[in-house]
């Protein structure tokens, strides 16, 4: 009889899932290793840097290439152009901080997640 009791308590344990509790407890790894879920942070981690910074970075070029507009330093840009191709050297070489709370506020999104782990 006891082992009857401890089935219907796993058979609980395994039926009260949570999953923001699951998504919480998966490591950075987990989430990179998945391909859907690596595209997802991907780009969210662009369209961030689209928002905050690439602006900032193409004010900052044409800015410099106001006040050093000479033959040395911009001389191949003199209508200050360029200022975009800037922001998207700048981009391929910052390290990429990943928000994984995006799958936490939209469980749809972690579905890939859920099916590669067989939750």
């Amino acid at each position: 009889m006891p082992s009857k009791k401890i089935n219907e308590v796993k058979q609980e344990k395994e039926e009260e899932f949570d999953p923001i509790e699951f998504l919480k407890n998966l490591s950075y790894e987990n989430y990179v290793n998945c391909v859907e879920a690596k595209e997802l942070l991907d780009d969210e981690h662009f369209w961030n840097y689209e928002k905050k910074l690439s602006t900032h970075l193409t004010n900052l070029y044409i800015k410099y290439n106001t006040q050093f507009g000479n033959n040395i330093l911009f001389n191949k840009d003199p209508n200050k152009i360029f200022g975009v191709y800037f922001a998207d050297l700048i981009y391929k070489f910052i390290e990429k901080k990943y928000d994984v709370t995006i799958f936490h506020d939209n469980l749809e999104l972690a579905t890939p997640l859920f099916e590669l782990y067989d939750k």
